[in-house]
């Protein structure tokens, strides 16, 4: 879904995804990194053919993460399957550059969006258990494991968590995250 829900955090924000930033995607999504991800066609003209098909989707905000100081893209992020009746969204397909410092403050952008905008319950993501930086990264922000279960990546069955936090549970873990955003924010505000 074509949407235009702009977050503005202390040093990253995030924006509605374009076709324009098709190239991008190839370039953060290199095969190694995303290699926990579903595979992508790797071509400009495949990406921006995925993207209009997107921005005619239903309910899903896909966001390019980008540093507030020179508009940088540093990553990509998404909340889709809005559950209405369960008031759940999941939380899937980040993927930062390795140098990149927003993962904290892209949390707190997204988990927000989702909690206070959204007005959602529940927010889920299902890690692959071989991910286990994500993992680690996801618990650290309350997210508990819920359930082992199998999904298809390209074809193939592979194990996963299902992970949830509930807005409540987010409460604890907010402040937190945002001190650790605030502090990258003042890092790299004193290198300019």
């Amino acid at each position: 879904m074509k949407h235009s829900i702009y977050l503005e955090g202390f040093a990253y924000s995030l924006r509605p995804v374009e076709l324009e930033d098709a190239e991008f995607i190839i370039e953060v999504r290199e095969p190694h990194r995303s290699r926990f991800m579903s595979d992508i066609e790797r071509s400009i003209e495949a990406q921006r053919k995925w993207l209009e098909n997107y921005l005619q989707s239903a309910q899903v905000y896909y966001f390019v993460v980008e540093r507030k100081m020179d508009r940088r893209p540093e990553g990509l992020a998404r909340l889709l399957d809005f559950d209405a009746i369960d008031r759940s969204v999941q939380w899937g397909s980040l993927i930062l550059r390795p140098d990149s410092l927003a993962a904290a403050e892209t949390a707190v952008l997204i988990l927000n969006l989702a909690f206070n905008t959204l007005d959602v319950n529940k927010v889920w993501g299902v890690p692959l258990r071989a991910n286990k930086r994500m993992i680690a990264y996801i618990e650290s922000l309350g997210f508990e494991q819920e359930e082992i279960i199998s999904v298809p990546v390209d074809g193939k069955m592979l194990d996963g968590t299902r992970h949830v936090l509930t807005k409540d549970r987010w409460k604890n873990f907010e402040k937190k995250a945002t001190g650790i955003s605030r502090g990258i924010a003042d890092k790299l505000q004193s290198r300019k």
